[in-house]
């Protein structure tokens, strides 16, 4: 193999897809050694660095042919002028899918819907999102069971949303899992697509693949599902093609989860805190488990980082727990998650999911030795090469906890001779443990917060029209209200307020006396002060910075 100054030599090989985004780092480095032993008047210049088809019929760009053609240039400094060098945005080295969380606003969910129905490379994802109402049908008829948590009606309007537009049919704070899994699978997809449009070059997709061949891509908890569409998928077109075959396995963690969860009966169902104890405590995690076990089906579901855990109890122990907590001297923040994941109550809906997915042609997984990247188990952080995709995904987000720190570890310890690693986060905020966040050398972005002018541009674009009227038109000195948000007694969100102003329930309570300074001795011996007063009242206000609660109870105050 030569290169020669003064002469275009193309490199080309057949390879496999797998092959090909393999090779892209080695041709690099190859060049790179070249440019070192050759003197600095060659540049590196990868014009078409991409994995092309080398089909009989000449149909390049068809990714459905057994072999690829990859084909690497160079050329002298000076010609570089004449040539389109793609996009300057770093690429991710370690990519992150986020877990559930609360729903975004309206406004983010309706831009979501146009960029979805907009982007062809989706449209096997749109496909099956109109087919669910009938999907549903089908799994309820396989198991009656679930009649009770009405999937027919969530799944029908969320169909009905995406065929036709307006506002999001619920509130995010009443939405149940089986709408919510799915919506944040599509919401995730949605933002990493458009992350990679907005890179400006040709096969973004197998770009971003190259980048991630070392530390690969992961999720946590719901994230899990998104890492392996993108991990599956090998260009773009497949991405929509996987993504809809998991959005149905979504819908049935779901539907299971709330059917658990007693949704649509008069059970109170289980909820999730976030527990964070003081660093150089040792014992943290240890303490927490003991003082978990003092409540019927807590448990602990994910290790977040060296100091931080997510408990799940029964919605009517959380207050209680929570102060128990607080006493010991632990931060607690609420998780937006309803219903037990992460536990071992979920092994035989396991069992009833794999047999159903197994009836059905349209929740036919790929193999794992499909992975374009390495993915690895939040159970045990092993990178997945054995087993299938299906158990790996029930077992990671329904019957067994995780430990999201040493997952997270693992796959960054991968760059640890890499200068200027990238760590990419898909989902609202990001969630890098602590732990990953103090190494320096990393650049950590969130594909939800990025500049609306850059690849990756956030869901809540700019738009030129507000409410049918052009911006332009409104006067001068016009004020736009964007948005609002507020804690009271009793209530913790607007939502919440509105939930307490309709059930018409008094909020006055005894005051608390040591915190407020109030007299309780002398002529105030017996004096009972009341009045009405928040929770936690030193609690970051997380929602209006638009950051997770995850993430509120990793920071000081």
């Amino acid at each position: 193999m030569v290169l020669h100054k003064k002469a275009w030599a193309p490199i080309s090989r057949l390879l496999t897809p797998l092959e090909g985004v393999r090779m892209t780092a080695l041709l690099w480095k190859l060049v790179r050694q070249l440019i070192t032993l050759s003197g600095n008047d060659i540049r590196p210049f990868f014009y078409d660095v991409s994995i092309l088809i080398d089909d009989p019929g000449d149909q390049h760009l068809k990714f459905s042919s057994s072999h690829t053609s990859f084909t690497v240039h160079y050329c002298p400094s000076h010609t570089l002028k004449n040539f389109d060098m793609g996009s300057t945005n770093p690429l991710p080295s370690l990519l992150i899918f986020g877990p559930q969380m609360e729903l975004p606003p309206k406004i983010v969910l309706a831009n979501l819907r146009d960029e979805l129905v907009k982007n062809q490379s989706l449209s096997s994802l749109v496909a099956a999102i109109e087919n669910l109402p009938q999907f549903w049908r089908a799994l309820a008829n396989f198991d009656p069971e679930l009649d009770e948590v009405q999937g027919a009606k969530y799944l029908s309007d969320l169909q009905h949303w995406i065929s036709h537009g307006g506002e999001f049919p619920h509130r995010s704070s009443s939405v149940p899992n089986l709408l919510a899994v799915p919506v944040t699978v599509i919401l995730q997809i949605t933002q990493y697509t458009r992350y990679i449009t907005g890179l400006g070059v040709k096969h973004p997709h197998l770009r971003v693949l190259a980048g991630l061949q070392k530390a690969g891509v992961q999720g946590f908890c719901i994230g899990f599902l998104g890492a392996l569409i993108v991990a599956n998928a090998r260009n773009e077109a497949e991405i929509g093609a996987v993504a809809g075959t998991i959005l149905r396995l979504a819908v049935c963690i779901g539907a299971y989860v709330d059917q658990d969860g007693g949704l649509g009966t008069t059970s109170p169902g289980s909820a999730c805190i976030a527990v964070r104890w003081k660093e150089g405590n040792t014992n943290g995690k240890e303490e927490v488990a003991e003082l978990v076990q003092q409540f019927a089906d807590a448990y602990i579901a994910s290790i977040n980082d060296p100091t931080s855990v997510t408990v799940t109890a029964k919605q009517s122990d959380i207050a209680d727990l929570s102060n128990s907590c607080r006493v010991r001297g632990y931060r607690v923040t609420t998780v937006h998650v309803k219903g037990r994941f992460h536990s071992s109550v979920h092994e035989p809906t396991v069992e009833k999911i794999i047999k159903f997915a197994m009836s059905r042609d349209d929740m036919e997984l790929p193999t794992t030795d499909a992975l374009q990247v390495p993915v690895r188990s939040t159970v045990d952080s092993t990178i997945i090469r054995e087993g299938t995709l299906i158990r790996h995904i029930l077992e990671n987000t329904l019957s067994k906890p995780v430990n999201w720190h040493i997952t997270v570890q693992a796959a960054a310890a991968q760059l640890s001779e890499d200068a200027g690693p990238v760590a990419a986060f898909v989902g609202a905020g990001s969630h890098a443990p602590t732990s990953l966040v103090p190494d320096s050398r990393f650049t950590i972005i969130s594909l939800g917060e990025v500049s609306t002018s850059e690849a990756g541009s956030t869901l809540l674009s700019d738009s030129p029209s507000v409410n049918g009227i052009a911006q332009s038109e409104y006067p001068p000195k016009s004020i736009a209200i964007v948005g609002m948000a507020g804690r009271f007694p009793g209530a913790n969100s607007l939502d919440e307020l509105w939930q307490l102003l309709l059930s018409g329930k008094v909020m006055a309570q005894p005051a608390p006396v040591d915190r407020l300074g109030l007299p309780q001795t002398g002529d105030y011996a017996n004096t009972k002060w009341w009045g009405n007063f928040l929770s936690d009242p030193d609690a970051f206000d997380h929602r209006f910075f638009k950051k997770s609660s995850r993430e509120a109870i990793a920071w000081d105050p």
